[in-house]
C-alpha cells in the first residue's frame, strides 16, 4: 500500500506537473525567445560577414594569383616547351624515323 501510493501520487503528479509545466514553458520560451534571436541576429551576421570575406579573399587570390600563373607560366610552358617539343621531335621522330622503317620494310 505504500509503495502503490508513491506510484500514484508522487511520482505521477511529479511527472504532470513539474515535467510537463517545465517543457511548456521553459524550453518552448528558451527555443523561441533565445536560438531564435541568436540564429536571426549573431549567426546570420556571421555567415553573411564571412561570405563576404571569403568572397573577396578568393576572388583576390583568383584574380592575383591563379590568373597571373596561368598567363605567365603554364602559358609559356605550353607555348615555349610543349609546342617546340610537338614540332621538333614528334614531327621528326615522325617524319624521320617511322617512315624509314616502312621504306626498310
Amino acid at each position: 500500500m505504500l509503495f502503490d501510493d508513491v506510484d500514484a501520487n508522487v511520482f505521477g503528479g511529479v511527472e504532470a506537473n513539474v515535467i510537463d509545466d517545465v517543457s511548456a514553458n521553459l524550453f518552448d520560451e528558451v527555443e523561441a525567445n533565445v536560438f531564435d534571436d541568436v540564429e536571426s541576429n549573431v549567426f546570420d551576421g556571421v555567415e553573411a560577414n564571412l561570405k563576404l570575406i571569403y568572397l573577396m579573399m578568393l576572388n583576390d587570390v583568383e584574380a592575383n594569383v591563379f590568373d597571373e600563373v596561368e598567363a605567365n607560366e603554364f602559358g609559356g610552358v605550353e607555348a615555349n616547351v610543349f609546342d617546340d617539343i610537338g614540332t621538333n621531335v614528334f614531327d621528326d621522330a615522325e617524319g624521320n624515323v617511322f617512315l624509314s622503317q616502312i621504306y626498310v620494310i
